[in-house]
């Protein structure tokens, strides 16, 4: 199996970065495990939820009991019953967890090991999920509980549902603050309400630290006195723990002492880091950090005294843009706003489609909402990230990186790839009736729709977005293939379509690409020549796939060897003396496939 590039079905294909795949995401997996490796950052999936209920993928994974019976051994070979006890609740979950458990191994080695992967489900397999987590990734990140339907739903059973989760993981520890967002404008103004003589934006955050659980008992370090000279603008005194009555403040990152100033120690207020009920606490900054210069700032010249009710007490500016970037924020794990709610999902899909909405057709069930994708993509990437995404279905991911990346907050370069099943739309459903005969034009059309509507609503960024996709089919393999089914007398027919061409060039220099193991789909292919192929922008390859080395072939490979690593030629196209010529000319970069 391999992937064969469509361009009838792409949009900017020699430009674009972006990825689009058709086929069973399983063998997708497989076919891009080698040249993906440790280098997606961030994989979204919306996976079926075993609710035995249908539309693109099959969503009842309910084994038949007998089926279930035989293989658990409770039936024998003749299907006589061995046990009286029949664990009818397995055959609803082992073949959800086979499904799963596959494409979550290959997930993994696709994922950088820095990376996230966020999956969503339901109840129905929530404690499965987090066991076949737990055991391919290791390192659970935290479980996020999303509003879905306020309203609950009412055609189930006992409890109507509201709520569906997302498992976060990663396959290490995350530094603090690994997955946290930048704020957005609403954010930062009404958290950063101060203005200093720049103009700048900043909130004032106690030193004191606010958990009582740490304090003068535990952290020994943390306590100590700051003084403050109020009669000198409420001018701030750090102590000295080598002459606790010279105390020193900071200029220009310089320690300047108390006796420098000639001011009378007596004079200055004492503050500990002390609660109202005088329990003894502790700061959250040392001595030494305070000396220190952080994110553009020196430490000290963020401190403040601040008297309220005749206590003082010691703060520090939080600037909203620092050196490193804009002030960023832990994401809660309880979302209740609307924007994430299924209705969200689907006013998003109908407001691309207003000829569907106007006639109040579903063109697909249960698409996420584009404000929760966007969340955690944003969560799980930097600028310039691979973030994947092997159950597409409407394409949601597609917009949520595109409009991330068109965002001013946000604005990066991610790239997607996407996979999604060529699953046939059925006559009675509705985006049927719109000429989606499969998901994977309706896929495409929706990201075709998103990017429209990312450059009307990002008019002065969108240009620098790239909004474009190219598209890949999961077929077979380019090259003549031995077929291991055959009998014996079929072996010399065989033989012969070994020596056959390769129908397509292009296609098959794709499939080198992957079988190269250290090139993207994205990687740039350009003909260079008949039938001659450089892929690649700095580390380049040089490729000749047809059935007979012509002399244009053979010059360009003669005249441009040297600008590239290796060269490749197919072993059908070559004569004895060519070979020969080739390997004496070109040395140890020729090789034949």
């Amino acid at each position: 199996m391999t992937l064969k590039p469509d361009r009838d079905k792409s949009v900017n294909f020699d430009e674009t970065t972006n990825v689009f795949i058709e086929g069973d995401n399983l063998n997708v997996l497989k076919v891009i495990r080698d040249s993906y490796t440790n280098r997606v950052n961030c994989i979204f999936i919306d996976p079926p939820y075993n609710t035995e209920k249908e539309f693109i993928y099959p969503d009842n994974f309910v084994q038949p009991y007998k089926a279930y019976q035989e293989m658990i051994g409770v039936l024998d070979e003749d299907g006589n019953k061995l046990e009286s006890e029949e664990d009818k609740l397995g055959r609803k979950h082992t073949n959800w967890l086979n499904f799963m458990y596959a494409r979550l191994l290959l997930a993994y080695d696709l994922l950088d090991d820095d990376g996230v992967i966020f999956v969503t489900i339901d109840d129905t397999e929530f404690l499965n999920l987090r066991g076949i987590m737990d055991e391919i990734f290791g390192y659970f990140l935290g479980q996020i509980t999303y509003l879905t339907n306020p309203r609950g739903r009412s055609q189930d059973q006992y409890l109507g549902k509201s709520a569906e989760y997302v498992v976060v993981y990663s396959k290490k520890q995350l530094v603090k603050g690994g997955i946290s967002i930048t704020k957005n404008d609403d954010k930062l103004l009404s958290d950063y309400r101060l203005l200093d003589e720049n103009e700048k934006r900043y909130r004032e955050l106690g030193l004191r630290n606010s958990h009582r659980e740490f304090g003068r008992f535990n952290r020994e370090n943390l306590w100590y006195p700051f003084y403050v000279d109020t009669n000198n603008k409420n001018k701030i005194y750090v102590c000295n723990p080598e002459d606790e009555k010279n105390p020193f403040y900071m200029e220009n990152g310089e320690k300047k002492f108390l006796s420098d100033d000639r001011v009378d120690f007596g004079e200055l207020i004492e503050v500990l880091p002390l609660w109202d009920d005088e329990f003894e606490g502790c700061w959250t900054w040392s001595i030494d950090k305070t000396t220190r210069q952080e994110k553009g700032f020196w430490n000290y010249d963020l401190l403040v005294a601040k008297q309220h009710k005749n206590k003082w007490n010691i703060v520090r500016k939080d600037y909203a843009i620092k050196e490193d970037g804009v002030a960023q924020t832990m994401v809660k794990t309880l979302l209740t706003d609307s924007s994430y709610s299924s209705d969200a999902g689907r006013g998003d899909l109908a407001e691309l489609f207003p000829e569907a909405k106007k006639n109040k057709d579903r063109l697909f069930q249960n698409p996420k909402a584009v404000e929760l994708v966007k969340l955690l993509v944003n969560m799980g990437t930097k600028e310039d990230s691979i973030v994947m995404d092997f159950f597409a279905g409407s394409g949601t991911t597609a917009q949520a990186v595109m409009e991330l990346n068109a965002d001013p907050i946000t604005e990066g370069n991610r790239k997607y790839v996407l996979v999604q099943l060529q699953e046939a739309i059925k006559e009675e459903q509705d985006a049927y009736k719109y000429g989606y005969k499969h998901i994977t034009d309706l896929t495409r059309d929706r990201i075709k729709r998103a990017a429209a509507k990312v450059r009307e609503k990002y008019p002065d960024t969108a240009n620098n977005v790239d909004l474009s996709f190219k598209t890949f089919v999961l077929d077979k393999s380019n090259f003549p293939q031995w077929d291991d089914s055959l009998e014996e007398e079929q072996y010399a027919e065989q033989i012969n379509l070994l020596e056959e061409s390769i129908s397509n060039p292009e296609d098959a220099v794709y499939e080198v690409l992957l079988l190269l193991r250290k090139y993207l789909l994205d990687a740039h292919v350009e003909r260079v020549s008949e039938n001659v192929y450089s892929i690649g922008d700095e580390e380049k390859t040089l490729v000749y796939l047809d059935n007979q080395l012509s002399d244009k072939g053979y010059e360009y490979i003669i005249e441009n060897y040297s600008g590239y690593e290796r060269i490749l030629v197919y072993d059908n196209a070559l004569s004895q003396t060519q070979k020969l010529n080739l390997r004496i000319t070109i040395g140890d970069k020729f090789e034949t496939l």
